[in-house]
């Protein structure tokens, strides 16, 4: 939460600050906030998932925007925008952390509330009627009556290519 704090504070320190940026800084500038903020969200992953180290967090960041930079000094001299290929990665990466981080939430809130239905004696959700955690339906729980179009299928004779392994020659069987 405390990253989250800062990263929050920042924004409003930089949106009310009017501070000039030389023209010529302006991509090294732009590429080591993105690198940073890269950094700070996987920092906040790793802390969510309990494996936090302020060294990798600290040599992270100085790889990252070494890294950055250089590209951005390279792309220059080249008269090329190579910088554009490391925001691309650090997008990406910031982006799948960030729903690594919901994920993690969403589970804790859930725990959370498993906790209290627990402590208040309301009936809680069976492992039954838990989900696997990458069947992607609403927080982790089954959609009502998924377990009547489970079972209904479960009933049915197969129809795919499985059913009929028997028609196909032998070197074609998965």
């Amino acid at each position: 939460m405390l990253p989250l704090l800062g990263i929050i504070i920042g924004l409003l320190i930089g949106l009310f600050m009017n501070v000039e940026i030389p023209r010529g800084y302006s991509a090294y500038v732009a590429i080591f906030i993105v690198a940073a903020f890269d950094s700070l969200v996987g920092a906040i992953r790793a802390n969510l998932e309990e494996r936090f180290s302020l060294r990798l967090l600290l040599t992270g960041l100085l790889g990252n925007s070494l890294i950055a930079l250089f590209l951005t000094a390279l792309g220059e001299r080249l008269k090329l925008e190579l910088n554009l290929a490391a925001v691309f990665a650090f997008v990406i990466r910031i982006i799948n952390n960030f729903s690594i981080i919901r994920r993690l939430w969403l589970e804790q809130l859930d725990r959370r509330v498993l906790q209290r239905r627990r402590v208040a004696g309301q009936p809680t959700v069976s492992n039954e009627e838990r989900v696997a955690p990458h069947e992607p339906s609403s927080l982790g729980r089954r959609l009502p009556g998924a377990r009547e179009k489970q079972e209904g299928a479960a009933r049915r004779e197969p129809s795919g290519p499985e059913s009929r392994s028997e028609e196909l020659p032998a070197d074609t069987q998965g």
